[in-house]
């Protein structure tokens, strides 16, 4: 086998791509880096160059997807819509990623489920930023008058522990990946109108 020659960056790049395909088709117990060297034809040593382990290699994977997820909640949650709009449609585009995830690609998924029941320093980053979307719009409510004055990190824990079964790996698998919206929409629905109630009992005051 002729060996390629890689920039650190092409490396990083080729790499992962590999490792997503050989994820797909063989899943995570069953993709090694010895795998993935062979895939791009460099050694099994170079990838030690960018990856110290096959974990921070795998751990890559999920990150490519997960940043598209914070880019398109990103985008939600900076939109022009009221507060309380962009909160519903945030956690139902998040509901939305996470099943079809895990019906499309299931070798993925349990790639990222493995990183997520380890809390390895890519989820953690993930689910740092999309609790900061979440918080960014509590505070524009708050700002326009629609949410009451309020704690804003415990609004966001509250939303998220509310909302648990329809985006927490775990808790998705086991439905099967089917999507629940009116189910979300209800509990959504209750989270709301409390807020909203709370922030015109204080505006009557």
């Amino acid at each position: 086998m002729v060996r390629r020659i890689y920039s650190d960056e092409e490396l990083r790049e080729r790499a992962v791509a590999a490792a997503e395909e050989l994820l797909r088709r063989h899943g995570p117990q069953k993709t090694r880096l010895v795998d993935v060297a062979k895939a791009i034809r460099v050694s099994h040593s170079v990838l030690y160059r960018v990856f110290p382990d096959r974990e921070a290699l795998m751990d890559a994977v999920s990150a490519r997807w997960l940043n598209c997820i914070d880019d398109e909640l990103g985008r939600i949650a900076a939109s022009e819509a009221a507060p309380d709009q962009r909160l519903r449609a945030w956690f139902r585009h998040l509901h939305h990623v996470k099943t079809v995830k895990i019906a499309q690609d299931p070798g993925l998924w349990a790639n990222y489920d493995i990183a997520a029941a380890r809390t390895s320093p890519t989820v953690c980053c993930h689910v740092g930023i999309i609790q900061s979307q979440v918080a960014s719009i509590i505070r524009d409510g708050i700002g326009r008058g629609m949410f009451p004055k309020l704690d804003v990190d415990r609004c966001v824990e509250s939303f998220f522990n509310a909302t648990m079964a329809f985006h927490h790996p775990r808790l998705v698998a086991e439905e099967g990946a089917r999507e629940r919206p009116d189910e979300l929409d209800r509990i959504l629905d209750l989270m709301l109108h409390g807020l909203k109630a709370q922030a015109s009992a204080a505006a009557a005051e």
